[in-house]
């Protein structure tokens, strides 16, 4: 299963889309699919523009790697820095990957997309900054790099944000409203939570320090699932009482990474209300 640390930097992208784009530009985006007379069955995604150079398959696949290895976990996660030394490279890394990604997206997606696209970027530096601080006496840094270590046992772990990918992709074209489909996110999130909290129980190294990565998970995402989920969250059973969505195999498009996936399902609301 996951680790606290993917679930982190999951709910950071997901729930943020969701507070920070306003109804208006929701409202916007949707009106702007439905009347786009641009759209090419060869591109993946609506969103990205008609260049030769923004269609290259080896250059998108890129892309989702590089978010992939920035999450950690995965079949193309890359392990934390476990003691000062590895810092250096692992945050250059993640330079060099915030910076083609960065290119990429302002390059290729169209202006209606654009903010999303600095929302998703923005989250995940502050994300990784915890481990590319400047100050290396950092307390939580200390408390990362003594989890670090346990966490890269199990760095091929993916079984609960691939889980939450599938729910949340199926979501799409469901057909839902709005404010159904922010409900079933956050307690998508809510199940992504649990699933990492028995997932820490399952690793004996990691048992003794759990509550720092959940005080971690807490710390960075507390307010925001507070105003953006209300009641639909992980201490309650209000998820419980949503009806569980078929989830249809056929037609369903593939996605390479969260990124897309979240995109996808912002551009899907067209009220929020």
């Amino acid at each position: 299963m996951n680790s606290s640390i993917n679930i982190i930097i999951c709910s950071i992208i997901t729930i943020p889309l969701l507070n920070f784009f306003t109804i208006n530009e929701i409202e916007s985006a949707g009106v702007h699919r439905k009347h786009s007379k641009n759209s090419n069955s060869t591109k993946p995604f609506r969103w990205i523009l008609d260049k030769p150079q923004c269609l290259e398959p080896q250059r998108m696949a890129k892309v989702d790697r590089y978010i992939e290895r920035m999450i950690g976990f995965g079949g193309k996660g890359r392990p934390f820095p476990e003691n000062g030394p590895q810092l250096k490279p692992y945050c250059n890394e993640t330079r060099v990957m915030v910076s083609f990604i960065d290119e990429y997206l302002h390059e290729c997606y169209e202006q209606d997309i654009q903010k999303l696209a600095n929302i998703v970027l923005y989250t995940l530096k502050r994300n990784l900054r915890y481990f590319c601080n400047k100050k290396p006496s950092n307390k939580k840094l200390k408390n990362l790099l003594k989890l670090a270590s346990c966490l890269n046992t199990r760095i091929k772990d993916d079984h609960c944000i691939m889980s939450m990918m599938n729910s949340t992709s199926a979501l799409i074209p469901s057909g839902l409203n709005s404010k159904e489909k922010i409900k079933y996110v956050c307690c998508y999130y809510a199940e992504l939570v649990r699933c990492g909290d028995e997932w820490m129980d399952t690793i004996p190294c990691i048992r003794n320090d759990k509550q720092i990565a959940l005080d971690f998970l807490r710390g960075l995402s507390g307010d925001i699932i507070s105003v953006a989920c209300s009641d639909y969250n992980e201490f309650t059973n209000r998820c419980d009482h949503l009806k569980p969505l078929e989830i249809k195999q056929t037609n369903r498009k593939k996605y390479g990474s969260i990124l897309n996936i979240m995109i996808d399902t912002i551009e899907s609301m067209d009220g929020f209300l």
